[in-house]
């Protein structure tokens, strides 16, 4: 005599609505209490243990143009003087400088007011949360460069050539006031680069006038 195993589910087809509803009856409990957990935990988590994080976003458009030297360019155009290395436009790398660590060393010294420190803090004593530190240590520097720079994203869009710059920061008046140091400390290394430029044309010109003259000059002797 063959004996057969028997159970509640031999086949798939044996699962009964009567059967489901069964099973949800006993954990019904589990069911129930289980989402209710995970809410509470959430809760206790927002409100007490994470931070809150707050965004300030601003918008640029890229400006190639720098109008001092184009002036230059076309100044010695009409002299018949060719201005090697310098051209009409300068493609400004945004996303580099807003991003490097010499922009950010700057801000680091700046003065903001902030609810959890105070007025007219250093930006490095808000970012190592006012422990004392040594302000001018080149670790502590660095580590507040790094932090500083992982609150700052810049994206470009390649179409029409705006660029978005967020900053997060633990307080919204802290994250503006951060952005805008940002598009000021921008807006500084672009004049002193145009200033810097001009002057390098300027400087040619006046060489090359000097050359010219002289050469005239001794033509004419001639």
């Amino acid at each position: 005599m063959v004996k057969k195993n028997t159970s509640i589910f031999q086949k798939e087809g044996d699962i009964t609505v009567l059967d489901l509803l069964i099973i949800l009856s006993n954990q019904i409990k589990v069911i129930i209490i289980t989402p209710f957990v995970i809410c509470i935990i959430a809760i206790v988590y927002v409100q007490f243990i994470a931070k809150p994080a707050y965004r300030s976003t601003s918008k640029i458009m890229s400006s190639s143009i720098n109008s001092g030297v184009s002036q230059a360019v076309g100044m010695a155009a009409e002299l018949g003087i060719a201005l090697p290395g310098f051209t009409n436009k300068t493609e400004w790398v945004y996303s580099e400088i807003l991003k490097s660590r010499s922009l950010a060393k700057t801000i680091l010294y700046e003065r903001y007011d902030t609810k959890a420190m105070g007025p007219q803090k250093q930006l490095i004593e808000i970012l190592n949360q006012g422990s004392n530190i040594d302000l001018n240590d080149a670790k502590t520097i660095s580590k507040s460069i790094d932090i500083l720079l992982s609150m700052v994203s810049v994206s470009e869009n390649i179409t029409t050539s705006i660029y978005t710059i967020d900053v997060e920061a633990s307080e919204p008046i802290l994250a503006r006031q951060i952005n805008m140091s940002l598009l000021d400390g921008l807006d500084t290394h672009q004049r002193s680069y145009n200033k810097t430029k001009t002057s390098e044309a300027r400087k040619f010109i006046e060489e090359r006038i000097d050359v010219i003259h002289n050469e005239l000059m001794i033509s004419e002797e001639k």
